[in-house]
């Protein structure tokens, strides 16, 4: 284990290799321990960790996650618990949260979730950590302390909500909204999706500053308590930056991940619809086809000189002989029009917020429309 101690130290504890390797390379800058099972944790008297990850099914009869956490407890009250496990019901995260866990995430598990959800968990163990090793710390440090961990819970309901958006609109309100919440405001460039203010229009200097956004640093600190952050496809103008350059960096990365996330979504709607169209035109292609078939084969015999004419009984089975195989050929394509609505479904599905997502953008919308005014952040 490394002792630089500006490297988070965690642990891993999964009988899952699978996932045991993916955690490991989420965190690939960080000091971690694995382990399939919880004998050391059991055996242990004192940790050197500033976050332990648990499994609650570690194939164990008698250990699980939950005893393993109260262990924790045990041993180290401060230190935070992370469940990261497959059993994603309510019960489950409950008892998590019941046998003293300070977070929860379901498997499969977005990387970038997992990543802020520890990131958060340790910054506030270091920030209490210090706070409780200085006897000399004031009442101004302690409310530091207090606004951090209010901070990470605001940028943690972002992620949580940014991956229902459904629309860069959407993403766009929740993100400008989640400013408010850090007691912020700014002018948020998603690019090729439009730029957005916190105060309503976009005044021409602020669109100057983005536009010059591309020139500027990662992270650029200017004038009074202003910045501009340059990710790859967002720029970030705010104001009243105060000590949320860290915060503001962490809430970069998960929008960037949600811009990535709606455009992937909204790319495979669109393959979606192609594959629908294409669909359409073939059946009619074939259907024209077909009818054609049944009118030509008639001359086609005659052409050849096969027979002068075709008799009665003649001409009626090979009309039977075509009708067989339309009907054939006319059952495969109603299985393709089903096969079509399903993706149409899909489509619906993919591109429709739920109810109740929808119902808490409504009401983000209107808290934060009675507070707009028309005063230019810049």
């Amino acid at each position: 284990m490394s002792n630089d101690k500006t490297i988070p130290r965690v642990l891993i504890v999964d009988d899952d290799p699978f996932f045991r390797e993916l955690m490991t390379e989420v965190f690939s800058e960080w000091s971690v321990d694995c382990h399939q099972d919880g004998q050391s944790l059991q055996q242990a008297s004192s940790l050197d960790y500033e976050l332990v990850m648990l499994d609650i099914d570690i194939g164990e009869e008698t250990v699980d996650g939950y005893s393993l956490c109260q262990k924790i407890r045990n041993i180290c009250d401060n230190t935070p618990v992370l469940f990261v496990s497959s059993m994603a019901d309510l019960d489950s995260r409950l008892k998590a949260y019941g046998a003293g866990g300070n977070d929860y995430i379901a498997k499969p598990f977005n990387q970038d979730e997992l990543l802020y959800k520890a990131q958060s968990l340790v910054r506030l163990y270091r920030l209490t950590q210090t706070s409780a090793e200085n006897p000399q710390i004031n009442p101004a440090s302690m409310l530091d302390v207090q606004r951090e961990a209010a901070n990470l819970q605001v940028v943690n309901r972002f992620i949580l909500s940014a991956y229902q958006c459904k629309s860069f609109d959407s993403l766009f309100s929740i993100f400008l909204h989640t400013l408010r919440g850090l007691n912020t405001e700014g002018v948020l460039h998603i690019l090729d999706r439009g730029i957005k203010a916190s105060n309503a229009e976009v005044s021409l200097l602020e669109m100057e500053i983005l536009e010059m956004a591309d020139a500027l640093p990662r992270i650029h600190s200017f004038g009074h308590q202003r910045a501009v952050f340059n990710w790859g496809h967002c720029q970030l103008l705010v104001r009243n930056i105060g000590g949320l350059i860290d915060t503001l960096a962490i809430l970069m990365d998960a929008l960037e991940s949600a811009v990535a996330m709606i455009e992937n979504a909204q790319k495979i709607s669109r393959q979606i619809t192609s594959i629908e169209d294409c669909s359409r035109n073939n059946r009619q292609v074939i259907t024209n086809l077909l009818e054609q078939m049944g009118e030509s084969i008639n001359d086609e015999i005659l052409t050849l000189g096969l027979v002068s004419s075709l008799e009665p009984d003649e001409e009626k089975q090979l009309k039977q002989v075509v009708e067989q195989f339309n009907t054939k050929i006319g059952a495969q394509l109603r299985e393709q029009e089903e096969y079509n609505h399903k993706l149409n479904d899909t489509l619906t599905e993919m591109s429709t917020p739920t109810e109740a997502f929808a119902q808490y953008l409504a009401s983000i919308e209107c808290a934060d429309n009675e507070q707009t005014d028309s005063v230019e952040l810049f």
